[in-house]
């Protein structure tokens, strides 16, 4: 990019065709749009764009050739993001319309246009009710979404990307315009012999899949569903730490330094500074005690032998992925706090039932692992978000949800340029949701990011 193009903070939506669903008739919205944002997290099942709009052409309520909007039009949104020459397409669907409201002169109405993408509005209309036998929770996912979703092609043009654990990638193309692609890891277990998807939504079945997943090799088990604007993902997070340290554009640096130059012509250092950066929590007792993130405890009735099993889980640092900067060896507490204050006595409990007999001995019906399952995301729900920062940037669209973002932290509470290092807080982080916003045609965006509380400081 040319440098007088160059604008860390500006991104121009060129494209916002809006199509009837009746008529066929379209419309050209991008003169109503004055704000908008995109939310997406590891934890939606679906991305979110706002469309903040002010019309004074009675387009909403008919009065152009257009007729009536009803929120059952598709939309072809494309965006150009200055920063590093980020370009977006997206084939979506209009599911809501609110926040309708008169202009201050009365001359028109502002309103909020909701928008989610095609393929995730066509799969949310149909209910699964279903029987798959012996079949990985990973292999039901795929016939689920190859069924419901859409159908998955071989790889499309993403690139050379090296995916561990022998994950599935597929191609999506949605005619051409915006290929995408569906991520899907593989799991060790066997469902029962028969598992039926009980009338569930298309989204929420694959979630329920995700909590059903188990895993030697990725030991949180922790399966999630979600999707970006690039994708689809049925993975854990130790497939996404993986997935970042083998491809590095799945990996992103940013800089946090209280002093920092504000020198329009180092473009590099604009689109790397973090504007704000904000713990929400740098240590809660109670929560570390109760949460089960350090010991927690099943209680495993076997209904056909008649007997309770009490099991006590601890906390290993040595079952989970290190994120890149060493090994996962210190924890945020002392091993005497920790032997102290949690024990068998005050673990978090849960029941889990055992309805099948041993294998070779009457019904052979493959282990659950629901106690492992639950134990370990438990554990790992708690360490991978116990260091967590919210960070603010200049727009970026090119990160999503699932990267790795490499933090370079000076102390907060320094005047100096040369600040010293922020040991705690510096290190890569696994970005768990983002929103990017623009208003005033100043492009921002917002990260939360996540990684394992293990840096001695």
């Amino acid at each position: 990019m040319a440098n007088g193009d160059f604008n860390p903070s500006k991104c121009l939506i060129t494209k916002a065709k809006v199509t009837s669903f009746n008529t066929g008739k379209t419309e050209n919205i991008i003169a109503l749009i004055g704000k908008w944002s995109i939310s997406q997290s590891i934890d939606s099942a679906s991305y979110s764009i706002v469309l903040s709009c002010a019309d004074t052409l009675g387009w909403l309520e008919g009065d152009t050739p257009f007729g009536e909007v009803r929120g059952e039009e598709e939309i072809e949104l494309s965006f150009h993001c200055m920063d590093l020459d980020t370009k977006v397409n997206i084939k979506g669907v209009i599911y809501k319309i609110d926040a309708e409201q008169a202009t201050a002169n009365h001359g028109g109405l502002v309103y909020d246009l909701h928008v989610m993408s095609k393929t995730t509005f066509d799969a949310a209309s149909k209910r699964i009710t279903e029987a798959f036998k012996e079949k990985t929770a990973s292999e039901v996912a795929r016939t689920i979404f190859n069924k419901y979703f859409t159908k998955i092609g071989g790889t499309n043009n993403m690139g050379a990307e090296q995916l561990p654990l022998n994950a599935m990638r597929g191609g999506i193309d949605l005619n051409g315009d915006a290929p995408r692609a569906v991520y899907i890891e593989p799991s060790a277990d066997t469902l029962s012999l028969k598992t039926i998807i009980p009338n569930l939504p298309s989204q929420s079945a694959m979630k329920f899949l995700a909590q059903r997943g188990y895993s030697e090799k990725s030991k949180s088990s922790s399966y999630r569903f979600f999707e970006t604007l690039n994708g689809y993902y049925w993975v854990t997070d130790e497939w996404l730490i993986d997935f970042g340290k083998n491809n590095p554009h799945r990996r992103k640096e940013l800089v946090y330094n209280p002093v920092t130059s504000l020198d329009p012509a180092d473009a590099e250092l604009q689109i790397k500074t973090i504007e704000n950066m904000i713990n929400s929590q740098k240590v809660n007792d109670a929560d570390d005690i109760t949460s089960g993130g350090y010991k927690n405890r099943c209680f495993q009735i076997d209904l056909l032998r008649g007997k309770v099993t009490d099991t006590l889980y601890e906390y290993d640092t040595g079952e989970f992925t290190d994120m890149g900067q060493g090994s996962i060896l210190d924890d945020i507490h002392t091993p005497e706090w920790i032997k102290q204050y949690t024990n068998k006595n005050n673990a978090k409990r849960f029941i889990t039932f055992v309805d099948y007999k041993e294998k070779n001995v009457g019904v052979n019906r493959p282990k659950q692992f629901y106690p492992e399952i639950i134990s370990q995301r438990l554990k790992h729900e708690h360490h991978i978000q116990y260091t967590s920062a919210m960070l603010q940037i200049k727009g970026r669209l090119d990160i999503e949800p699932g990267m790795i973002i490499d933090v370079k932290a000076k102390k907060f509470n320094s005047t100096k340029k040369e600040a010293k290092d922020n040991k705690r807080y510096s290190g890569n982080y696994l970005v768990k949701s983002t929103k990017h916003s623009m208003e005033d045609d100043v492009l921002t965006t917002t990260l939360h990011i996540v990684k394992y509380a293990s840096a001695k400081v």
